[in-house]
């Protein structure tokens, strides 16, 4: 179960970067004068959404700390002491 939703993860965060380089490809080309079509145009209004996603589930700075990528550390007993503060 961990397992393939760890999978699912994965190809949700792959699908999401797809989205937001092509909407950013996209950007560049209507920047250059290209004309675009409405697949272009929901590409680019997707990207508020893309951003949005990475920042709170992949991004080490968002709230998620990046937890879809790597699990958090486990305290064991087998851990070494703090060291002492001088104060």
């Amino acid at each position: 179960m961990a397992v393939a939703r760890k999978l699912l993860t994965l190809i949700f965060a792959f699908a999401a970067m797809a989205l937001g380089l092509e909407g950013l490809q996209r950007v560049a080309a209507w920047w250059n004068g290209a004309t675009l079509t409405a697949f272009d145009w929901l590409t680019i209004a997707a990207l508020p959404a893309v951003a949005w996603l990475w920042w709170r589930y992949v991004s080490p700075f968002g709230k998620g700390r990046g937890q879809c990528l790597m699990p958090p550390a486990k305290a064991t007993g087998d851990d070494p002491p703090a060291p002492a503060s001088r104060g």
